[in-house]
């Protein structure tokens, strides 16, 4: 029928309507084979096939094809060399050349489905599925049987034959059943396969004629599967303009009829609230791609990505993976459209009297499909107990994406099945997505919660008021897009005592709604279901060898926050300490720059919204402090007030103490000040110096003594005060034990004394005494008498902060160096063509790089709320970040020579040294690191420890023990042992850092057994070891800096940022080094913890002391007159 129609203003005209059937009289018979290509003038369907044969297990084809000797092209030379010898097994006879060829085939094992076989027929287009490619190649088994023909050649007379003679050895039953799994075995089992033959019909025979009939559809059935233009084009003369009938609807009803059952369903009762656009399919294709992918997902609710490709088949796959990661979430394989995208058009609608409200409706829907992302069958009353939805609706959405189980009453299965291929082909996909699971987790969670506590609260108008908690996120990478799921808020709770402390994020993405007032005294009545998982630490459990795999998944801080800070603090930021008035804050002259950080808010960068502040996040402070880190005694005034104070009051103060305090700091209105150590006892709050006694009326403390180092103390408005105070131990005997108090400046009694320090000056470093200063028992901040685990938390939890100081001073340092030497010039050569110079600006660029992957990767932990332990990760950032800022402040001083005499760079080394005794010494730090770890491993270690401490008791014990260490030391045995590997770090990181992977795994796994050993030679008495507890501190310390590294090295490389393939060399070459210093110091604890060299170094120290001198003879002294 032809005719000319009017269509689309881009359209060509119709002329021909073509109608398209479906035929299913040959499903599942229809294989497509795939030959070599072949001159257009030669044809497979005119060769004579002469065998066919079929290993049906392995799925294999194999045809043998007569060659036609008296064509043209045809090598008679060629055919003579490849002729099969005898001997060959598959061949029974032997001639003067090759006049048949061999092709073979597997089956493909990629779905197929989607293609069908079409035929043209009395003007009607027929499809039949199929069913699966046979990839068919020449094969030439018999060529290693085979030699080339030589007429000339000679075989020689073997001038003797070689026999081999084997022995039969028994065989264990253990070791058959092995060599039975292994894959010579199976592949040998599998190429002994028989061959089953098959018939072949030629092209022209009756057979092949009745077989191709039946591609015809009997009925002429309209087709179910709509086919687009491009796929029947190919069928047709090309002057033909082709337009397949194909309703609005139909690209979607063809590929989804089951689901687009169920949506229209709803949409009729109205329960979901679904408004999805109404758009013809002609309207679709004008649309930008990921506004097709946006209407027909909300169309399908469900689509699989080999569905997706199909309707976008014109597009990149890497475009329309994006598009689906930005409107759906992945469950069981497939994707299924976001809570928010197809409820996003019904947020405005008017609700009817009594609905449900759409957010609500949203929020379940996302709970929902997180069970069934867990697990393919779901019980339906659990998540009603949870979600509280009327059973109308909670229905409508459990039909949505699901259907019932008929054996299970109230049980629903994913409608769709598992998409299995999809999982292991991207398999990076489906781990991001499942880390997008588990943070929407806590966001529902903390929502659900949210929900419960306003009910609560409007059922019992006297329950307590509700509390804000900081909010921190964590940004979720994707291998496509990492800004598609950064919208995501998590919680982490940190336990202390028997508080939680709900702790989240604070600069939110774009239109995300603030969350609701979450009420901190509720009781245990929540679901378990609301419980959050938390990981296990990484620093403190390297002690037991273990290291969670999932940490090397390098933490990301989103583009929308990271533009924020880039484009509104750090600017002002670095243009404010390269003024005049900053260099001069070093003579205690403010100039107006503290100001300009209060009228930034940055005083407030760690106090929650509620109060004024901006809640920055754990990676946004450190960002912040690390461009203050150009001036570190000025960053040092910050942590003193925003993280020390700060995190004080917001963990153990009273709802009255923070809202009298916070509120004022975060704009700078008043200044805290920490005073803790003293001169004579450090940090040692036994020793304490300042008392608080009580008097009779046991209602105010009288605090008498001196606090000689305090930072921000001449500015400071308020001091926390830590004294020692009476109390009572189990027995009833007078004690004294550490509390803390909140002493505003202006209370009677209280003296502050400027103190002039070398590298601390500009931070405001004064003493402050307490003469007869008395305070009330309300001004006690937490609990009397628990002040020293108050302040150790407190101080712990916070040392990363000053890391971040550290690395913004060192890549200060870092390019003054590079300044000073690009223009100099040495030995007739300029500076940076030497190679001394080159290897300690390399030197100095390494420790930075090291130490700023370890603090981001520390506070990207904290930010995860994953972690409800992170002390240790901080005290390890500072450590390692302090003194590597002395060694780089050391290398610049020997790089620029006498120029440190006489200009600013003369600070260096002295304000580098105040980074390692700020807050807590590093020695402290150590210990403190060391026993945590000690006391988390003893538990586990405990009952192998006392067997051993107890040889003669279990000796059969003590026996195994000492042979597994013999065997260690043997160099096959031992060596087989140690390349065992148990978490298999190399798969979590990029190929290329595999061997290093493997050397720190070893050496994590080394670890412990050097801890036991030291338990079983000091038992309880180990604390008194602080050698050992130093040497164990730094094995954990670079092993956490080697794994940052690494972690901070893949992701680069994997994301392509620039200068990623230095990064790769330097983490490298790090990582050695930290394996080769790791190394020596496993080896000594291994052979004996006690008896290592650092041991003799003490004995001479001991000495020394006792001499009170140095007590050897001078080097000239002789023993002779």
């Amino acid at each position: 029928m032809l005719r000319e129609t009017g269509g689309a203003p881009d359209d060509d005209p119709v002329v021909l309507d073509i109608p398209c059937y479906r035929s299913t009289n040959m499903l599942g018979n229809v294989y497509v084979l795939q030959y070599p290509v072949k001159p257009a003038t030669e044809n497979r369907d005119e060769e004579p096939v002469v065998d066919v044969k079929y290993k049906p297990s392995q799925q294999k084809l194999a045809l043998k094809v007569a060659l036609d000797t008296r064509a043209a092209t045809f090598d008679i030379r060629r055919a003579e060399q490849l002729v099969p010898r005898e001997g060959n097994p598959d061949e029974e006879e032997s001639g003067t050349m090759m006049t048949e060829c061999s092709v073979e085939g597997t089956l493909g094992s990629k779905d197929y489905k989607r293609y069908s076989l079409g035929i043209f027929k009395d003007g009607a287009l027929h499809f039949t599925p199929i069913d699966g490619f046979f990839q068919m190649r020449p094969s030439f088994a018999h060529m290693n049987l085979s030699e080339k023909l030589d007429p000339d050649s000679e075989v020689a007379e073997p001038e003797g034959e070689l026999v081999s003679v084997k022995f039969a050895r028994h065989q264990t039953e253990r070791a058959k059943k092995a060599e039975e799994r292994s894959f010579a075995h199976l592949h040998r089992v599998s190429e002994n396969e028989p061959w089953m033959q098959l018939d072949y019909n030629g092209r022209k025979s009756d057979e092949a004629n009745s077989l191709r009939s039946g591609l015809r559809a009997q009925l002429f059935d309209p087709v179910e599967n709509a086919m687009e233009v491009e796929d029947i084009k190919g069928a047709l003369p090309p002057v033909i303009n082709v337009r397949v009938k194909c309703a609005e609807d139909e690209l979607l009803d063809g590929l989804f009829p089951v689901l687009n059952a169920v949506n229209v369903k709803s949409e009729k009762s109205g329960k979901s609230g679904v408004t999805v656009p109404q758009l013809s399919s002609q309207q679709l294709k004008l649309r930008p791609l990921s506004e097709r992918i946006a209407v027909v997902a909300c169309r399908a609710k469900i689509i699989r990505y080999s569905e997706a490709c199909e309707l976008m088949k014109l597009e990149p796959e890497n475009e329309i993976m994006r598009g689906l990661m930005a409107c759906c979430y992945l469950v069981q394989g497939c994707w299924v459209v976001r809570s928010d995208q197809l409820y996003k058009n019904s947020v405005d609608a008017k609700q009817p009297a009594g609905a449900v409200p759409v957010d609500i409706l949203a929020r379940a829907r996302d709970y929902i499909l997180f069970n069934f992302h867990k697990n393919r069958v779901v019980d339906k009353e659990k998540l009603k107990a949870v979600l509280r939805l009327p059973l109308s609706n909670l229905t409508a959405l459990f039909k949505e994406v699901s259907k019932p189980v008929g054996d299970r009453p109230g049980s629903y299965e994913f409608a769709f099945p598992t998409d299995t291929d999809f999982i292991s082909r991207y398999a990076d996909v489906a781990e991001r997505q499942a880390l997008l699971w588990d943070a929407k987790f806590h966001q529902l969670m903390r929502l659900l919660k949210s929900d419960e506590v306003t009910r609560n609260s409007e059922s019992s108008p006297t329950s307590s008021p509700s509390r804000r908690r900081r909010r921190r996120t964590r940004s979720q990478r994707d291998s496509v897009g990492s800004d598609v799921e950064t919208s995501v808020d998590t919680v982490r709770a940190v336990k202390i005592g028997a508080r939680a402390v709900s702790v989240c994020s604070s600069l939110r993405h774009p239109g995300q709604p603030e969350a609701k007032e979450v009420d901190k005294e509720k009781p245990k009545a929540m679901s378990e279901a609301a419980q959050l998982p938390l990981r296990e630490p990484i620093v403190k459990n390297l002690m037991m060898g273990r290291i969670d795999p999932d940490f090397l998944g390098y933490p990301e801080l989103s583009k929308a926050k990271l533009k924020f800070l880039n484009e509104t603090f750090l600017p002002p930021i670095r243009d404010l300490l390269r003024t005049e008035s900053a260099k001069n804050l070093g003579n205690g002259n403010d100039s107006g720059v503290m100001n300009e950080f209060k009228r930034l808010g940055l005083f407030g960068m760690t106090i929650p919204k509620e109060f004024g502040g901006l809640e920055c996040s754990a990676m946004e402070v450190c960002r912040l402090l690390e461009a203050v880190g150009e001036h570190p005694i000025l960053g040092y005034r910050f942590i003193a007030h925003c993280g020390w104070v700060v995190n004080t009051i917001l963990k153990f103060g009273t709802d009255a103490q923070k809202r009298e305090y916070l509120p004022a700091m975060a704009k700078g209105e008043k200044i805290g000040a920490w005073c803790f150590g003293e001169l004579s006892s450090g940090f040692d709050a036994r020793v304490f110096q300042t008392k608080a006694i009580q008097n009779d009326s046991e209602e105010d403390f009288i605090i008498n003594g001196e606090k000689p180092i305090v930072f921000n103390a001449t500015d400071a408005d308020f001091f926390i005060v830590f004294a020692k105070t009476e109390s009572e131990d189990h027995l009833y005997n007078k004690i004294w034990e550490t509390t803390a108090f909140c002493v505003p400046r202006n209370t009677p009694g209280i003296t502050v004394t400027p103190s002039k320090s070398e590298g601390l000056s500009g931070a405001a470093v004064g003493s402050v005494t307490f003469q007869n200063v008395r305070v009330s028992s309300d001004q006690i901040l937490g609990e009397k008498n628990r002040a020293f685990e108050h302040a150790t938390i407190s101080l712990a939890e916070t040392q990363y902060l000053i890391a971040a100081l550290c690395v913004g001073q060192m890549k200060k340092i870092l390019k003054d160096v590079v300044d000073h030497c690009v223009p100099r010039v040495s030995m007739l050569e300029p500076y940076v063509k030497h190679d001394l110079v080159r290897e300690r600006i390399g030197r100095i660029s390494m420790k930075t790089l090291l130490s700023e992957s370890m603090l981001y990767a520390t506070s990207g932990m904290i930010d995860s709320g994953e972690y409800d332990d992170f002390m240790s990760e901080s005290v390890a950032t500072k450590i390692f970040a302090s003194e590597a800022l002395f060694d780089v402040a050391v290398e610049a001083t020997r790089q620029m020579g006498s120029r440190c005499f006489f200009q600013e760079e003369s600070s260096y080394i002295s304000s580098a040294f105040s980074a390692s005794v700020v807050g807590t010494s590093n020695d402290i730090l150590r210990i403190f690191l060391a026993l945590r770890s000690i006391e988390n491993a003893a538990k586990e270690m405990q009952m192998m420890v006392s067997i051993q401490r107890n040889p003669y008791d279990n000796p059969h014990v003590v026996f195994k023990k000492s042979a597994i260490r013999l065997l260690d030391v043997l160099p096959v045995i031992g060596k087989r042992r140690s390349n065992r590997l148990k978490y298999h770090l190399h798969g979590h990181l990029h190929p290329v850092f595999t061997p290093h992977a493997n050397s720190l795994e070893r050496l994590i796994l080394r670890f412990p057994i050097c801890a036991e050993m030291a338990l079983v030679d000091s038992g309880t008495s180990i604390g008194a070891r602080q050698v050992v507890l130093k040497t164990f501190s730094d094995i954990s310390i670079q092993l956490y800096a080697a794994t940052c590294g690494l972690a901070r090295a893949s992701r680069s490389h994997c994301i392509g940022l620039k200068q990623s393939s230095v990064e790769i060399a330097i983490a490298c070459r790090a990582a050695e080094e930290i394996f080769d210093e790791v190394e020596a110091m496993l080896k000594p604890l291994e052979d004996s913890a006690l008896g290592s060299p650092q041991h003799r170094v003490c004995d001479l120290g001991k000495k020394v002391l006792m001499s009170k001198d140095y007590f050897f003879e001078h080097a000239l002294t002789h023993n002779w007159d």
